[in-house]
């Protein structure tokens, strides 16, 4: 890829998020999600060398703690982390479009991927709030660029460390190395001695990781997130297909996500009740109790009771919610219709992207596409959000790119 391809998709992606940035100011104030409180509470532990919590992993708050060294305590001045988010985001773009020329071999293709980068609804707004997004999507780009173009040792040493942060940023990663290594390994299977390196490495510091959580707390896990967060949607979810049925369940959440929000809030908060019933020492708020494993245990495995022989419909769920999750959003939390009439724009490429992949007979890569969005949008799938789509982005982006290739096999 060329130098000049760099920085014109820099320069539109950066000036695209500060655009974005400059019309967020007003929601500035504060951390915007309970999400972000938490992340800048742990940021604030580590500069004490603590890092107490089981849900959350240590990646993104460390990295608040980074932006912040200038302005003191994590989180004081928010500005300076949506503007580094800016940045970092702007360099994904280039990574974007440089694993789409490594793919093609043609910067025509590079310089489309990186300009659609900019325009991403998606990577944008993640930018404007203090949440894993933006960090994760940059790992994701970093880990595959080392992935296609480093060779050697070293160079398999470096993305295994990276696979592993990002799956220490937001844990839904974790397979995601495994799925792009096995393709690469299809592509190319004498290379396996180098692919194996990075794996070796992920499967070492993850369990590190892991043996870390058990040590401190009996529980052999990379975060409680499965419990405290999809468990408790999975189990109101498959309550609510049971009570509509699956084509009202399916156009409930297809054609109105927020009005089905209060409807599941509700069945979450029955089925959270009729467990504090049986369990009357759990918390009046079981929110605040997450990092309790007196109260996690309980709850897991009730939900576990719950959703036990229930493949089908916890499939179900799952598939409409990843409907959810890529359906346009017609309300964003930043910019304005425009953010939708984007959004509509960038699902559209990505759709002829595919297309082109079948035109040109680019099985390899169609494969390798299809299998990592399926992964992206069906793990989460039953929560259903905008953001969830991080996980897919990248490849996306050099989907993109496949329309302006002229390279019959990538």
């Amino acid at each position: 890829m060329n130098r000049r391809t760099g920085v014109v998709v820099f320069a539109a992606s950066l000036a695209a998020r500060l655009l974005l940035w400059w019309s967020s100011l007003p929601f500035a104030a504060s951390p915007v999600t309970q999400d972000s409180q938490e992340y800048c509470a742990l940021a604030s532990q580590l500069l004490h060398f603590s890092f107490p919590s089981l849900i959350r992993t240590p990646v993104y708050p460390a990295y608040l703690v980074l932006i912040s060294l200038s302005s003191p305590p994590p989180c004081a001045n928010l500005n300076v982390i949506f503007l580094a988010q800016c940045l970092l985001d702007s360099v994904t773009a280039i990574l974007v479009a440089r694993a789409t020329w490594i793919f093609f071999k043609s910067d025509r293709a590079a310089l489309f991927a990186g300009l659609t980068w900019a325009i991403s609804p998606v990577a944008a707004a993640a930018t404007t709030f203090v949440m894993t997004e933006t960090l994760f999507m940059f790992l994701i780009a970093v880990a595959l660029n080392i992935a296609l173009s480093a060779r050697g040792m070293i160079g398999g040493i470096v993305e295994g460390l990276t696979w592993t942060a990002l799956t220490l940023t937001r844990p839904s990663g974790v397979l995601l190395p495994l799925i792009v290594i096995f393709f690469l390994l299809i592509r190319s299977w004498r290379e396996w001695p180098r692919r194996l390196v990075p794996v070796i490495v992920y499967a070492l510091l993850i369990g590190v990781w892991v043996g870390h959580n058990y040590r401190r707390s009996g529980e052999a896990v990379i975060a409680t997130i499965d419990v405290t967060s999809i468990y408790t949607f999975e189990v109101a979810a498959v309550k609510m297909l049971d009570e509509f049925g699956p084509t009202r369940y399916a156009r409930m959440w297809i054609l109105d996500g927020s009005g089905s929000e209060k409807v599941r809030d509700q069945f979450q908060q029955k089925f959270t009740d009729e467990i504090r019933s049986r369990n009357p020492s759990l918390p009046s708020s079981l929110y605040v109790g997450w990092e309790d494993l007196s109260v996690v245990r309980p709850i897991r495995d009730e939900m576990r009771r719950e959703l036990n022989g229930r493949i089908g419909a916890r499939a179900f769920t799952h598939i409409v919610g990843a409907i959810q999750t890529i359906r346009p959003v017609l309300h964003w939390p930043r910019g304005g219709w425009w953010m939708t009439a984007l959004e509509i724009l960038r699902l559209i490429l990505i759709a002829l992207g595919m297309i082109a992949l079948v035109r040109k007979r680019q099985w390899w890569m169609l494969a390798l596409a299809l299998s990592w969005t399926a992964y992206a949008l069906l793990l989460p799938g039953v929560c259903g959000l905008w953001r969830f789509r991080s996980t897919a982005e990248v490849i996306w982006g050099v989907v993109i790119g496949a329309q302006t290739s002229d390279r019959k096999r990538p």
